[in-house]
């Protein structure tokens, strides 16, 4: 079960599962969460992580949409992909 978004107080209260090691991926999510809290007052849900990666993802990472190879959306980033299920994957991990 997660939390509830709004009786988190930050990052690493949202995200008590980050690796050690980051990539571009989880520098990106973590960009974009900072940028929605600070919007919005709120730490985001997965849902609307995702939205706002999809229609609005921090600047200066390249981020583009597209498609993976099974048809599911998927963002793109220097020639990686992160597709919704996996950007859950990770989600659901960092936040349980």
């Amino acid at each position: 079960m997660q939390k509830k978004t709004s009786a988190i107080k930050s990052i690493s209260e949202l995200f008590p599962y980050l690796p050690q090691r980051q990539d571009d991926w989880c520098k990106l999510i973590i960009d974009m969460v900072r940028k929605y809290q600070k919007q919005h007052g709120d730490f985001p849900n997965s849902s609307q992580a995702w939205g706002t990666l999809w229609d609005n993802p921090p600047m200066g990472y390249g981020i583009s949409n597209d498609k993976d190879r099974g048809g599911e959306d998927a963002l793109l980033m220097g020639g990686k992909t992160l597709s919704r299920s996996a950007f859950n994957k990770r989600w659901n991990y960092w936040t349980k």
